[in-house]
């Protein structure tokens, strides 16, 4: 009877394998410990009481989580109600459902959670025969030898484990140390050094790898959980050098200097060039990433497994940015004017008139490229486009934008067309694809020429742009500007130390003349100046707007497009200011943001709290009145602001009893808008608290999008979720830009 309980086991072990038991990752081992535990399991579980065998069913099909287990679970226990009632049962009956019940443990869902079924089924088989043991005793008596030669043989194999891994623990260390910093370097541009590191990872992940793979781990992969170990680690080591051999080789043939962009012109064939070896080196780093995920055992000890996973997202960030570099370069050549001349239409902006976009647009250029030759065609005020052009124009969409926008001088003339002062008002919308879309129609009709895509740039950015630039003289002002006190200047001083006929248009002089000095010399590599500029990109001080929906993925792509709509999160919340005392106070101004969302799991339904506290430290005297003066007729050194909330949930009351402002209400991209006109007078503060509420679909969680407009001090923002009477600050933070919370 026991030969035919043992082949029972035998054929129930080998489908076991099939199962995918996997106590090694060495397959010949792997049929051997799992044909000898289940046959051990089956010859135990022959002799078990019925009932034994029963809770082993249970057990065995509760673990796999699925209808189709509890089904088969159900199939056994209806034969062990048949078998068990008989007075005499047959051995072979029992060893077939217990191995048949061994096996659906190894189809366990825990598999995800551990990684390897193995590792439930050989566990719970252990626990099954522990429980049996006793009435089996005999059947476990090993003899002293063979138990002596058995520890012989793992004590051996687990020194030479132990001896390389301690030879593979510092080249292990350093690769990866050196891999990070490489990918580092490449994420700054700095091809030189990325490669340089690279190559030296490889040389050490290259020398770990021959431990790893040496003699001395051969018999270790014959032991559970150690196996699994070696073989990640040897794995690992030699794909990942080979991966960052093949980096390194495609960095020597990527020549980032031939896209510099020397008088005014760029090689529009050198860009063409430099995407077969871009699209050669991302191919490798998607094998790495793949070699990196595939190494992601969770046998591993955690602290392997926390090194391998921010190496991975590293990688998974370097892949990102190199698809976004792709796209880039397949579009530059049309950005670049190959096929025809393209325009351009520069927004210069100031926060110290604030806009929802950011800043006041003061000046404006127009830049136009051919053949990937820069020009400066034309430049001017915003007055000048208020002037120019044939009447009626007529602004006919965004909707959402015409309609909320429009009383701001863009509809409310005769007939719905627009007014005589509208160029001032352009930034309102925070949604800046909008704003290009308006600018884009509006342009033509005021004296300029159809525009192929709309930029917007503020003071921080133009003086970034003085650092390729170099210093640019200013009439009247001994010392040049240059990139260290440029912002100072054209946020406060200039104001200051000129009147206002001498100082109008020196933000679109010195921008000109920036621009004039770059395109008459040379600028670093693209690079270099993306490193510059990426900060205004992120920040939202630098925004692009292309009709080519193509051009306007690749700037959403790269955070330049200045959305305001939220596709990535289930919430969005921005607080806005429209300057409305037509100055430049808000160099003066301090905004502090509060914002507390509650949700519950078992509801839709959301409540956000928000409180606003503006503060104005503009003195009321000893400045110009452009400053610190207004048109709305309030005392010297007071902030008329219009403050709007966008939020996809809907005002419900302020909280504050006296308030008695009269608020208004609209939408715009999906958002509700609640906003109001609030005057803040010389060296006060006012503060406003504000219930929103709605429904949003909570089903996979709350998440928020937070946009921070760009402001000459950035808000002072605190965002909080309450979740089940659970409070957990998200962020704090002066930051511009957009934030996507948890």
């Amino acid at each position: 009877m026991d030969r035919q309980v043992s082949i029972v086991g035998i054929i129930f072990g080998l489908l076991a394998v099939l199962a995918g038991a996997e106590p090694t990752g060495f397959f010949w081992a792997d049929v051997l410990y799992s044909v000898v535990a289940v046959t051990t399991v089956v010859l135990i579980g022959s002799r078990a009481p019925w009932w034994v065998i029963t809770l082993h069913i249970a057990i065995a099909a509760a673990m796999t989580f699925s209808t189709t287990g509890v089904l088969v679970g159900g199939a056994l226990y209806l034969v062990t109600l048949i078998y068990s009632s008989r007075a005499e049962s047959s051995r072979s009956m029992k060893a077939a459902v217990v191995g048949a019940s061994v096996n659906l443990m190894f189809y366990s869902q825990w598999a995800e959670v551990f990684g390897v079924s193995s590792l439930v089924g050989i566990v719970a088989c252990g626990a099954f025969c522990l429980f049996v043991i006793k009435t089996n005793s005999a059947m476990f008596k090993v003899t002293r030898n063979k138990a002596v030669a058995v520890c012989l043989v793992f004590a051996v194999a687990l020194l030479g484990l132990c001896l390389a891994l301690l030879m593979a623990k510092a080249p292990l260390t350093n690769g990866n140390r050196l891999a990070r910093e490489g990918i580092a370097a490449l994420n700054q541009g700095d091809l030189a050094v990325a490669r340089q590191r690279l190559d030296s990872a490889q040389e050490q992940l290259e020398t770990a790898s021959s431990w790893l793979n040496s003699p001395l781990t051969y018999m270790a992969r014959a032991i559970p959980v150690v196996s699994q170990h070696r073989d990640a680690a040897a794995k690992l080591s030699s794909s990942f050098s080979q991966s960052l051999e093949q980096l390194s080789l495609g960095l020597s043939q990527f020549d980032l200097e031939k896209l510099r962009i020397v008088e005014g012109s760029i090689d529009l064939v050198a860009v063409s060039d430099l995407r077969a070896p871009l699209a050669q080196m991302l191919a490798v780093m998607n094998d790495l990433e793949g070699d990196l995920f595939a190494a992601q055992n969770p046998w591993l000890i955690g602290r392997i497994q926390d090194e391998f996973a921010e190496l991975l997202g590293e990688v998974d960030q370097q892949l990102e940015r190199g698809a976004n570099a792709q796209v880039a370069l397949d579009l530059a050549p049309q950005i670049l004017g190959r096929d025809r001349p393209m325009r351009y239409f520069v927004a210069l902006t100031t926060p110290v008139e604030a806009r929802g976009h950011g800043g006041f647009m003061g000046n404006w250029i127009e830049l136009s490229i051919d053949e990937g030759r820069i020009e400066v065609d034309e430049y001017g005020r915003a007055t000048d486009l208020n002037a120019a052009g044939d009447r009626p124009r007529k602004i006919t969409g965004p909707a959402d934008w015409v309609e909320r926008y429009g009383d701001f001088g863009f509809t409310n003339a005769p007939g719905g067309s627009v007014g005589e002062h509208p160029w001032q008002n352009i930034t309102m919308s925070p949604h800046f694809p909008s704003t290009g879309q308006v600018i884009s129609e509006l342009y033509p009709q005021s004296g300029g020429r159809n525009l192929d895509g709309v930029f917007a740039m503020d003071v921080e950015t133009v003086s970034a742009l003085l650092e390729f630039a170099g210093p640019v003289a200013v009439a009247g002002r001994d010392e040049p500007l240059t990139f260290e006190n440029a912002v100072e200047f054209l946020l406060h001083d200039q104001y200051v130390d000129f009147a206002v006929n001498d100082r109008i248009d020196l933000l679109e002089s010195v921008t000109r003349q920036a621009l004039d000095q770059i395109l008459a010399g040379e600028l670093p590599p693209p690079n270099v100046v993306a490193n510059r500029l990426g900060p205004m990109v992120a920040e939202g001080r630098l925004t692009g707007y292309s009709p080519d929906p193509d051009v306007q993925d690749l700037f959403t792509r790269i955070g330049m497009s200045g959305t305001l709509a939220c596709d990535q999160t289930v919430d969005c919340f921005a607080v806005t200011i429209d300057n409305a005392s037509g100055n430049k106070i808000d160099y003066f101004l301090d905004l502090k943001v509060d914002y507390s969302v509650e949700v519950a799991r078992n509801s839709n339904e959301v409540r956000g709290m928000v409180s606003i506290t503006a503060a104005n430290s503009s003195p009321s005297s000893g400045l110009p009145d452009y400053v610190i003066g207004n048109m709305v007729g309030l005392p010297r050194g007071s902030n008329q602001m219009l403050i709007s909330i966008h939020s996809r949930l809907g005002y419900v009351r302020s909280t504050d009893p006296t308030d008695n402002l009269d608020w208004w209400f609209s939408s715009e991209q999906g958002h509700n808008v609640s906003s109001v006109y609030v005057d803040v007078p010389s060296g006060e503060t006012v503060s406003l608290t504000v219930e929103l509420g709605g429904s949003l679909d909570l089903s996979n969680g709350y998440s928020l999008t937070v946009r921070n407009p760009a402001a000459v001090r950035p808000w002072s923002t605190k965002i909080e979720l309450i979740e089940d009477g659970k409070k957990t600050l998200l962020k704090n933070s002066a930051e511009s830009g957009n934030w996507i919370l948890p």
